[in-house]
This record gives C-alpha cells, structure tokens and sequence, in this order.
C-alpha cells in the first residue's frame, strides 16, 4: 500500500501550466482532472507509470505532454523554438504535429475519447511499448477502448498530402439544377471551402447552387487547427515533464474553377384570376420558336444571354389561350429568373331572349341563376334588346328561374337547366342560349244586353282596345256573349239591336286586370213605342172606343 502511495504522489502525468520564456501555471483556465479516466504506461512489459487525464493550457493554448517518464512537478517553465530541447527527432515532431492537427479539436473531433486518442499517439513516439486506459487509478478497472478514434486520426494523418479529385479541375455547366461534385480521393471533408456561388455540402460531396452567370472559383482551404509555431515547454530538470504545443502543418490548399453559362429560367403557368399554379401537365409553349412543353405546371431550362418571346401553343383544360406574347431578357450578370404566364378560365353566360306568343320581346322580366349549391350567383332584368345576358360565371350546371314578369302576363314556373360546358381553348365565354316564351293573361268577360226589367236582348257589338281599335265583333246570343281578353283598357259598343228597343249607342270603357279578370259588363236597352199601322177587324173596337171618349169630352164641356 506504502509503494502505490508513493507512485501516486510522484507519477502524476498531466497537470496544467502557462509557458511564456519564464511564466507560472495559469490556473484561471486549466480545467480540472476528468473524471474516471486513467492512463497506464507500460515498459518492459510492466506499468511503468500512470496518471489522471487532464486539459493543459500554455499561454492559453492547448498542451499536450511529451515526456511521460516524469510528472509535472513545478509550476514555472521556459518555453523554446528550439525542438531539440524535448529530446525528439524532427520526424517525430513532424508526425506529434500531424496527430495535434488531426485530432483533438478538428472537425467533429471534439470528444474526450479525441483528446485521450491525440495524447496517446503523442505518448507512443516516446518509449512506451504500450499504454492502456482504465475508469480508475488500478488496472483491474475497466478498459476505455479508443481504438475507433485512434484509427480516424491515423487515416487523416495518411491523406495528408492528398488533395481532392476536383483541384485545380474547370467545370462548364449547363445543367438545369443544382450540380453536385464528389470528391472520388475521399478527403473532400478535410477541407474548408468558400466560393461566392452558394453551395450545400455532405460528407465527400459538394452541391453548388447555379444562380447566376459567369465563372467561379472555389477554393479548398485546410480546416484551422493548430497554431502559427510549435513550442517546447522545460525546465531543464529531468524531475519534472517536458509540454508543447503544435503548430498547424503545413496541410496543401487548392482550387477548381466552375463556369456558368447559362441560368436557370421557371416558367409557371398560373391562374390569372387566383395566381395559383395551374398543375396540369402537356401543355406547349414557343420560346424564340422552340417548343416546350409544361410539366406539373411549370418548365424549368438553362437559358443563356439574349431576348426570348413566349407564345402559347395551347392551354391547359378549362382555360382559353393566352394569344399575348410574353417577352424577357438575360443580363450577361443575369440571375436565376422566375416567370409567371397567366392562362384565363373558359367562362360561361347564360343568354335569354324574352317574348311574348306574339313574339315581341319583353323587357323588365326578371330571372335569378343558381348554381348547383342553390346559391344564387346572378339575376337577369330583360331590355328592350333581343337577347340579354347573365354576367361571366364559372363553367358548370345551373338552374335557371323566373320570378317576376310584367303586368298581364303569365309567370313561368318552369325551372331551366343550363349547362356551361368547356368546348376548346379558343373560346374565351361559353354562351348557353335559352328561349322563353311569356303567355298573356286571358281573362273571361260575360257581356249582357238586357232592358230595365232585365229582360236578355239580341245585340250586335264591337270591342275596342285602349286606341280605339276595333279588335273584335260578335253578336249575343239570347241576350249574352263570352269576351276572353288580356289585361287592358277596353270599349264596348253596340252595334244593332233587335226590334223593339232602342240602340244604346253609348262608347262604355272597362279595364281588365287583376281585380277585374272574371266579371259581367251590362248594357241596357229602352224600349220602342210602337206606330199603329195595322186595319185589321181587331183594331176597330179601339177606335170606336177612342171616338166615344173623345165625344163624352165635347158634351161635357159644352153643357
């Protein structure tokens, strides 16, 4: 127990210090040991000394300690140029340089396991035959294998003079989409890289965004890690362990050069009414007189400097030709360009043409439309034209409906089924044509001719209308005739009367309407004072009476 106490106290492998030419150990940035992490060193086939992991700063740079026969045992150190000082070759600084390079702090080398891996390759250009890591301060602790890490940095360290296939290559593209290089060296990912085109990279791939002409350079830098000089940290005194940091190797940097010669040109064909993307795929357009043809609803193609036209060839389902020529140009600096071609819906209207059965058009009748939904979408008030029309109404079933026409007339109750339908994309308004016909009113007037005692009467008449017009003639028959007439003002007259009765000439007006549609018109006559005319033995008894009252009269008055 005494002698591994003892080894404790004197073999301590890596503590924390600050060197400048003669400086103590910086303390405010050293981290404190790791946590279950132990290295045993092994010479002669025995642990020849062991310690706790630690992080090592000198002048706030990261250490790494080369001399693992000793401890740290002091706190000021002096710091030299001088490689020689640590007692390696330069072969083996070349090599500690490559592996500080490679390991700890490079590129997703940022693991403890990284740091234990960089330590260790250092350790073994001394004269440890091996060195083995456990979670504690004995080597009956479990094993921490690293070997994984070891191996990634050693094969870094291999490529080290190798360069990307792709140096010092020119590309020419005229590709339509992003273009990926692949580095087939397989060290694409060793490198930084920067260029003024935009670029997306994986693992031993790069894809380059080609949004503008011209020619590109991209440059493959060695990714930063390490520091402008190697520094040797000693004392002078072999009681205590030698440090050093390491500078960056002098890892190769390159360049390829990308050359674009033509953008990338969109086309979408959009609806002009919403600006949605008209996803349909077959339809032509003519750029400059080549065809092209959309697909999903846009074409995509590489376009160099120069001025085009765009001409539809045909349009997509339900849509009318765009017969307008779209013109654009590409700059010699131009960008990827994006342009919009708007297609119009086929729409429809519905074409009505109002009369009556005596085929004059009627105006102020009024219609409603309605889409499959019920919903009404439009009305229709006819004019004094021929033909009236609904507005512009997506193509599509509708029901057609008339709810109010003119005075005297007949509503009609029918429901029209009106069908828009698409018939080709040269027509920019579907017409559906429906023809409707209003029937008058027709009402029944009973006309009597009568006397004061409501005696029926044979008479001729006439009928006229509200100018005087004679529209009809006719005769009663026992005294009464049926008059079917539509709503208006009106006259009747008699015309001739039976014997008898004196003819009523009088002009009577009457109006025919709502209230009045089913009614009785009576013209009376007088009767006539007949003449005696007649020498038959019956007349003679009268007169002779006659005679003797006119004689009883004379004797009275003479006497």
């Amino acid at each position: 127990m005494k002698r591994l106490i003892k080894l404790i106290l004197l073999i301590i492998i890596c503590f924390s210090f600050k060197g400048v030419k003669a400086a103590s150990l910086d303390t405010s940035i050293s981290k404190n040991y790791i946590d279950n992490i132990w290295s045993f060193h092994y010479r002669n086939g025995k642990v020849f000394s062991y310690g706790q992991l630690k992080f090592n700063y000198a002048n706030g740079k990261l250490a790494y300690c080369i001399q693992p026969e000793t401890s740290i045992n002091f706190d000021n150190y002096n710091s030299y140029d001088n490689w020689s000082i640590s007692g390696y070759s330069e072969d083996a600084k070349r090599k500690m340089e490559l592996y500080a390079y490679y390991g700890y702090g490079f590129k997703n080398h940022n693991s403890i396991e990284y740091y234990m891996a960089t330590q260790e390759l250092i350790w073994r250009l001394s004269k440890d035959e091996d060195i083995v890591w456990h979670t504690g301060n004995n080597s009956s602790t479990p094993v921490i294998d690293i070997s994984k890490e070891k191996n990634e940095i050693l094969r870094m360290v291999s490529l080290y003079k190798r360069m990307p296939s792709l140096n010092n290559s020119v590309n020419t593209l005229y590709t339509t989409d992003n273009y990926t290089f692949t580095d087939s060296n397989g060290i694409l990912e060793l490198y930084e890289i920067s260029s003024d085109l935009s670029f997306t990279r994986d693992k031993n791939s790069i894809t380059f965004k080609l949004d503008k002409l011209g020619t590109y350079e991209v440059y493959l830098n060695p990714i930063k890690n390490g520091y402008d000089r190697t520094i040797v940290y000693d004392r002078e005194d072999s009681s205590t362990q030698d440090l050093a940091t390491f500078k960056m190797p002098d890892v190769p940097s390159g360049k390829f050069i990308i050359k674009v010669e033509k953008v990338k040109v969109r086309i979408n064909k959009r609806d002009k009414e919403t600006n949605e993307l008209i996803n349909d795929s077959g339809n032509k357009i003519l750029i400059n007189d080549k065809e092209y043809e959309f697909k999903d609803g846009y074409i995509e193609l590489r376009l160099g400097p120069g001025d085009y036209s765009i001409k539809e060839i045909n349009a997509s389902n339900g849509y009318y030709i765009n017969s307008n020529e779209l013109k654009f140009s590409i700059e010699e600096d131009s960008s990827n360009k994006e342009i919009d071609f708007y297609n119009e819906k086929t729409k429809g209207k519905v074409e009505i043409r109002k009369t009556n059965e005596d085929g004059v058009f009627l105006e102020n009748v009024k219609f409603e439309i309605y889409d499959e939904n019920n919903n009404k979408v439009d009305e229709i008030i006819t004019s004094k034209n021929e033909y009236d029309y609904s507005k512009e109404l997506p193509l599509g079933n509708y029901t057609l409906k008339e709810v109010k026409t003119n005075y005297g007339y007949e509503l009609d109750n029918k429901v029209y089924n009106v069908s828009l339908k698409y018939n080709n994309d040269k027509e920019s308004i579907v017409i559906k044509h429906v023809d409707i016909v209003n029937k008058k009113i027709l009402c029944e007037i009973t006309f009597i001719s009568s006397d004061e005692l409501d005696n029926r009467i044979n008479t001729s008449y006439e009928v006229y209308d509200s100018n005087m017009n004679v529209i009809y003639k006719g005769n009663t028959i026992n005294g009464e005739a049926k008059l079917e007439l539509n709503y208006g003002i009106y006259y009747i007259k008699e015309t001739s009367v039976e014997n008898g009765y004196k003819l009523n000439n009088k002009l009577v007006k009457f109006e025919v309407n709502d209230n009045y549609c089913t009614g009785t018109l009576t013209i009376n006559n007088d009767k006539t004072i007949m003449p005696i005319t007649s020498t038959s033995k019956e007349v003679w008894p009268y007169i002779l009476l006659i005679l003797d009252v006119l004689g009883l009269i004379y004797v009275k008055k003479n006497h």
